[in-house]
């Protein structure tokens, strides 16, 4: 059976407690099986991580296993666990099909090549919903301070 390296991937490390991971990882693997690709424990990478890819240990290691021909196939569950930067989600996948190695979603069972124009256009909504993210989460914080429930919180931990 061929070797396949699984990225699981979310944004921060409590959601590592979720049902998220477990959904991502059931739906890859069950693809993988389909596709009689086999997914050792030592590759699937679960990750709680935001920021550019380069960055991340996850996606370090799956192009490490790639090189090292521990696996010829590596799963996401979906192109925005890929990542959420177009341009450095492109890069990736450039590298991983310059080492031979297919990246495959298993939400919509589909291969992610760089040049598929659609692939381009879901990593654009993925790089503007991060955009997004980040806007509400600011606009959140603001709120709070302007509110003073920030303020009180961390006042009440010195206590």
């Amino acid at each position: 059976m061929n070797k396949a390296g699984a990225i699981v991937r979310v944004s921060t490390v409590k959601q590592l407690d979720g049902t998220s991971p477990d959904k991502q990882l059931s739906a890859i693997q069950t693809f993988a099986d389909e596709q009689e690709y086999y997914i050792e424990p030592a590759n699937i990478w679960k990750l709680a991580e935001s920021g550019n890819l380069t960055d991340r240990e996850g996606f370090r290691s799956a192009l490490n296993a790639a090189t090292s021909c521990k696996v010829s196939r590596v799963y996401v569950f979906n192109v925005d666990r890929l990542g959420r930067n177009t341009l450095e989600m492109l890069l990736f996948l450039r590298d991983m099909n310059d080492l031979g190695i297919e990246c495959w979603a298993a939400e919509n069972k589909k291969i992610l090549r760089g040049d598929d124009f659609i692939l381009q256009i879901e990593a654009a909504v993925a790089s503007k919903e991060r955009q997004e993210i980040i806007k509400r989460t600011s606009d959140g914080m603001e709120s709070a301070i302007k509110k003073g429930s920030i303020f009180r919180r961390y006042y009440c931990i010195w206590l």
